[in-house]
């Protein structure tokens, strides 16, 4: 169950992720509306795998599951966020382009160049990385984090529980009035911008779910 559940997260948070190159190509190709409504639709089939995730955290926080299964959950989870989200923003051009082609119909299709990812790259986007790790922090942390207290607080676990939605309400309203307009004016405007700030999101997202697995791995282990 533990392996089910890390699997259901970890897919969400990837497609979440990944789904942004789809905007990038939308753009290169001049249908920017096209990439954003791949984007979209690629976030939504993420968060079918949250909505999954949800009921089977609930049920073995039920079951009497310790606070150190929750905190396992959370280091499986992001460490495989990290590592595939890493691994495919460097080797997953051929499959970013292959699904492009399928959501779109069309063969004829622009590959996007890789930007070198270097210090210049992110010190230009430093607002832009640390806004968007904000989001990612407390939208993706949000449902373990709450699992793992109401294991601890027994009494109080409805309550806690609850707090789901308000926590991964903050993350998205930082997404969806900050981060997002940003990312659908480079791509109406400026791809080349858009290339960089598409790259800024991938590598605050994998930052972050690389740090979230260090700190759920030391807490699983005191």
């Amino acid at each position: 169950m533990i392996l089910l559940i890390s699997g259901f997260i970890s897919i969400s948070l990837l497609t979440e992720t990944i789904g942004v190159f789809f905007r990038l190509l939308g753009s290169l190709n001049n249908l920017p509306t096209l990439g954003y409504s791949i984007h979209v639709r690629v976030a939504t089939l993420g968060r079918f795998f949250t909505f999954l995730s949800a009921p089977a955290l609930g049920f073995i926080v039920d079951s009497g599951s310790s606070s150190k299964d929750i905190a396992l959950i959370g280091a499986i989870s992001f460490l495989f966020v990290s590592f595939f989200g890493l691994l495919i923003t460097l080797k997953g051009e051929s499959m970013i382009n292959f699904g492009y082609s399928k959501f779109t119909n069309s063969k004829k299709f622009i590959k996007f160049q890789k930007m070198n990812l270097t210090f210049k790259l992110i010190s230009r986007n430093l607002n832009f990385i640390f806004i968007v790790a904000i989001s990612f922090l407390t939208t993706a942390v949000g449902i373990i984090l709450v699992n793992y207290l109401a294991t601890i607080f027994v009494d109080f676990r409805a309550t806690i529980v609850q707090t789901t939605a308000l926590i991964t309400a903050f993350g998205t309203l930082i997404h969806v009035f900050i981060v997002d307009p940003k990312l659908a004016k480079a791509g109406d405007e400026n791809p080349i911008l858009l290339n960089s700030l598409v790259y800024g999101f991938v590598i605050a997202r994998v930052v972050i779910s690389l740090l979230l697995s260090i700190v759920f791995i030391l807490v699983y282990l005191t």
